[in-house]
């Protein structure tokens, strides 16, 4: 009788122990599936944000010293870096398309002259002369209409 009592009671210790040792087990997974699924989806929700444009956003702040903050901090370094250069590239574009309506301007207005001079002798020789001419406006026309549309953007930008 004393065996069967201590081998009840010796069945009776290991389940409930395996059940402890479950339960313990699962509720460690459940706390480790929250911490990494809170951390992870800040990193997806901040890559999203800067796939769309939002070049400000950033990972917040965890300074727990793990791998996922050593992924912060490289995804915030990256994220300074890329609105950095979208920042420089839209300055030096919009730099670029107001400083060449000046000089396409003037090539406009030579060849407005040019036209009416040479529409003005109106001898066969200078037909050849007036179709380049024209050709060459609306080659400047064009270039004039892309620099506009340019600058339009980078105020859009802006």
């Amino acid at each position: 009788m004393s065996t069967y009592n201590f081998n009840l009671a010796f069945a009776t210790a290991i389940g409930l122990t395996i059940s402890v040792a479950v339960a313990l087990a699962m509720l460690s997974a459940l706390l480790l599936w929250l911490v990494i699924g809170r951390r992870t989806h800040q990193i997806a929700q901040t890559a999203a944000e800067l796939a769309q444009g939002n070049f400000g956003a950033r990972v917040p702040e965890a300074e727990a010293g793990d791998g996922f903050d050593h992924l912060r901090i490289q995804i915030n370094s990256m994220a300074e870096r890329i609105d950095s250069l979208v920042s420089q590239l839209s300055s030096v574009s919009g730099a670029l398309a107001h400083d060449l309506r000046s000089p396409v301007a003037r090539l406009t207005a030579a060849i407005d002259t040019a036209l009416v001079v040479v529409d003005g002798q109106g001898a066969g020789g200078t037909t050849r002369a007036l179709e380049a001419l024209q050709a060459a406006r609306a080659d400047a026309e064009g270039l004039r209409r892309m620099l506009e549309t340019a600058l339009e953007i980078t105020r859009l930008e802006g």
